[in-house]
């Protein structure tokens, strides 16, 4: 049991969803492990979650100016 003084804190992340019976588009807290469908709050059909977003595109020669942010590319020679 949690006690009065004591505080948690949980993060649920947001997601992007599509209705395809009404088009609704919107942004719901859901967790990760059921992110991958919810219900549409206009219509009531299951809406899916939508996959887009900002692409991160490094390119470096190997210590050049990378932000970071490129998971996996190598270019800047972090080992990202």
């Amino acid at each position: 049991m949690i006690s009065k003084r004591e505080e948690v804190t949980i993060q649920v992340p947001f997601y992007d969803y599509r209705c395809p019976s009404c088009g609704k588009r919107m942004e719901l807290m859901r967790p990760i492990s059921d992110c991958q469908t919810a219900v549409c709050p206009s219509c009531g059909a299951q809406a899916v979650r939508v996959y887009e977003g900002k692409w991160n595109t490094c390119t470096s020669s190997g210590g050049g100016s990378c932000s970071g942010n490129c998971a996996g590319c190598a270019g800047c020679g972090r080992g990202h």
